[in-house]
């Protein structure tokens, strides 16, 4: 499916000594369709984070590459933590809900437990 957005003219760069096409975010996405990927740590931070893929095709639905946008998990946790949870009117109000975001193996990935840095979260 085309995207429709005149990537050619400004998808040019390419970074020396890396072949992102081998990289598993970049296969993801070139299977076709926007896509999360799988929670991974952030290697220069060490942070968790998830990433946003997308294939990007020419006019005549030709790839052309996947865009990429990776979403730190204690991004997500701050601002799901700036939502007020719970039953706002009658007697029983009461705001005491939790929101939470649990991965497709089942495992919970927000909130995120409490720790000194995000890089001590552990991942499975």
């Amino acid at each position: 499916m085309a995207n429709n957005c005149s990537c050619s003219k400004w998808i040019k760069q390419k970074l020396p000594g890396q072949n992102q096409r081998t990289l598993s975010w970049y296969r993801l996405g070139a299977d076709g369709g926007s896509k999360w990927s799988e929670v991974y740590r952030v290697e220069a931070t060490g942070e968790l984070a998830i990433a946003a893929v997308l294939p990007l095709y020419d006019d005549r639905e030709r790839l052309l590459g996947v865009a990429k946008v990776d979403l730190l998990l204690s991004g997500i946790d701050d601002f799901l933590d700036g939502f007020t949870i719970g039953r706002f009117f009658g007697p029983s109000a009461d705001r005491s809900g939790q929101s939470f975001i649990i991965e497709r193996s089942g495992e919970l990935l927000l909130p995120l437990p409490p720790r000194k840095s995000h890089s001590e979260w552990k991942i499975g």
